[in-house]
């Protein structure tokens, strides 16, 4: 095949598009346009599986937050139940400690 030095040469069985189809430099050949779309098609499919995982990520985050979350709150009660005794535990020992009977000792008792 001969070609004039401006023009742009292909093969003989290329399937080409017709001028300035694309853009403003000329045709695009369909091999190339077909290359162009398999390299979209993988950025978007890794696009989609980071999405993906974000998402399962995020998901799991937002588990692990509402756990801790349920997990302070039962502590929170935990030590707040913990000095309710303590300080039942410290009246009873005073009231047993100022006892002058066994009487008295055992009317401290709940």
């Amino acid at each position: 095949m001969v070609c004039k030095s401006s023009a742009t040469c292909v093969a003989k069985d290329a399937v080409c598009f017709d001028s300035y189809t694309c853009d403003y430099k000329g045709f695009v050949c369909k091999s190339k346009l077909d290359d162009v779309v398999d390299t979209y098609d993988e950025e978007v499919r890794k696009y989609n599986d980071l999405v993906e995982k974000f998402n399962s990520l995020n998901s799991t985050y937002e588990e692990v937050v509402a756990q801790k979350a349920t997990a302070l709150s039962a502590l929170a009660a935990a030590a707040s139940g913990l000095e309710e005794a303590r300080s039942k535990a410290q009246r009873v020992s005073d009231c047993v400690a100022g006892a002058n009977t066994i009487d008295e000792a055992k009317a401290c008792l709940p």
